[in-house]
């Protein structure tokens, strides 16, 4: 640590705070996010292409959208989407399933418009799944349109558009 001040720093050697170390984690976790608008057609993966964080046991391709469980057992998952269905007028849904790539569909959740205007929709679920190693899954748009994955009017850059947290649990 060096005081970039001296001589006028008032204490010499300089008192520096201590360096914590940071923590080695070896659970399987991931979370991955977006901040900007993409464009999901219906049957494919929602890529979220900000991995911020992942752990030994997963691995996630953010060009796909698809996470593959490399550890066997039980996972958390939990999503949350903005989104809006291309035809977004009142009473459109948005739904996301997460499936695998075989197409087995373990948990859906929707929204719909019920705005007098196109606005988009906060689309969020949670399942807890057993899963085999090599297994590979996304959270996919089931909507039956296209649907636009978009941060809140104003805040592109600055807010979520979407995210997706995995995390072993057993």
């Amino acid at each position: 640590c060096v005081c970039s001040s001296y001589p006028s720093c008032p204490i010499y050697p300089p008192v520096c705070p201590p360096v914590m170390p940071q923590p080695t984690c070896t659970n399987p976790a991931l979370y991955n996010q977006s901040t900007e608008s993409l464009t999901v057609n219906e049957g494919a993966a929602v890529p979220l292409p900000n991995v911020v964080k992942i752990g030994t046991g997963l691995s996630y391709d953010p060009t796909t959208g698809l996470i593959t469980v490399t550890a066997p057992g039980e996972y958390l998952f939990q999503w949350n989407v903005l989104a809006q269905a291309a035809s977004a007028t009142q009473g459109t849904p948005v739904v996301f399933a997460l499936q695998n790539t075989a197409g087995t569909v373990y948990a859906t959740s929707g929204n719909v418009n019920t705005a007098t205007e196109a606005e988009p929709v906060l689309v969020s679920g949670s399942t807890v799944l057993c899963l085999t190693a090599d297994t590979t899954l996304g959270l996919y748009n089931r909507s039956g349109s296209t649907v636009t994955v978009t941060p809140a009017t104003g805040t592109t850059g600055a807010a979520f558009s979407g995210s997706l947290t995995a995390v072993k649990i057993q």
